[in-house]
């Protein structure tokens, strides 16, 4: 039972971690089949990371200003459109 104690004293890294990852699948992924399943993958972070955040502010967790950070990144990041990929300036 070590390895639950361990894991609670990572959850400050775990949410930060888990939105870059979330953000990373789905900003670099160039296929569209893999984008369709990044951002399958960016969602799940999404609300793991929501549910991280809204535990660490019930809690009055120290590390709240950088769980709040890290799901707003998401959100804004979310918002902007990606950039097109090269076959995508020659559809019609």
């Amino acid at each position: 039972m070590e390895w639950i104690e361990q894991v609670a004293d990572s959850f400050v890294w775990f949410v930060p971690v888990l939105a870059a990852l979330g953000l990373w699948t789905v900003r670099w992924n160039p296929s569209k089949i893999g984008r369709a399943w990044a951002e399958r993958l960016f969602f799940a972070s999404l609300l793991v990371v929501a549910s991280g955040t809204l535990r660490t502010i019930i809690v009055d967790d120290p590390s709240w200003l950088l769980h709040t950070f890290s799901l707003g990144a998401m959100v804004v990041g979310a918002i902007f459109p990606l950039a097109p990929t090269q076959s995508e300036h020659f559809e019609f």
